[in-house]
């Protein structure tokens, strides 16, 4: 499976557990199929509230990457995953509801 867009959005920093939280979808072509499939994650990343937006962006995506590979097709092995999509760019502040898009 190639993932061909990633977005993240309601990007936003909890401050009492010190931690960005965001919606990741990941949209997924399946070869020889003429679908794609979407998979929404809510990951959470430990990072400070002055973390780099890149750094934010690859946890969340890292995080979701690790929660669809426990996914029963994932971890048996009878699925792969290949990130086609190009790097996301986010557009928010911390404290601000925000969206990254590939």
């Amino acid at each position: 499976m190639k993932i061909i867009n990633i977005d993240i959005e309601d990007l936003e920093y909890d401050e009492i557990a010190s931690r960005f939280e965001g919606h990741v979808s990941l949209m997924i072509a399946e070869p020889d199929k003429a679908r794609t499939v979407e998979l929404h994650f809510i990951s959470r990343v430990n990072q400070p509230p002055d973390c780099p937006g890149s750094i934010v962006t690859y946890s969340l995506i890292a995080d979701a990457l690790r929660q669809a590979r426990r996914m029963p097709g994932f971890r048996r092995g009878e699925e792969e995953i290949e990130i086609v999509a190009p790097s996301p760019k986010v557009a928010a502040l911390p404290g601000r509801s925000g969206r990254a898009t590939a």
